[in-house]
């Protein structure tokens, strides 16, 4: 079960990495954080979903409006 949860969360974080930076797809992303060691793959992932609770958290502060506006922007940087 914890595996399949570690897989979800590389998955998404490889996505919020490759989708701004150009010339990078997501199985290259995923595929380089999969070549890391256990320690700094968590630090990685770890980083990248605090940074995006934080920011869902800031957008919280705006009602729903601004939750949409941050989920819009997730499904932009992803699509």
């Amino acid at each position: 079960m914890l595996q399949k949860i570690g897989a979800h969360c590389r998955l998404v974080t490889a996505a919020l990495i490759a989708g701004p930076w150009p010339g990078r797809d997501l199985a290259d992303v995923e595929a380089a954080l999969a070549g890391r060691p256990t320690l700094t793959q968590a630090a990685v992932i770890g980083g990248v979903l605090a940074l995006l609770a934080g920011f869902s958290f800031f957008a919280g502060q705006f009602g729903l409006l601004g939750l949409a506006v941050f989920w819009l922007a997730v499904i932009l940087v992803i699509a």
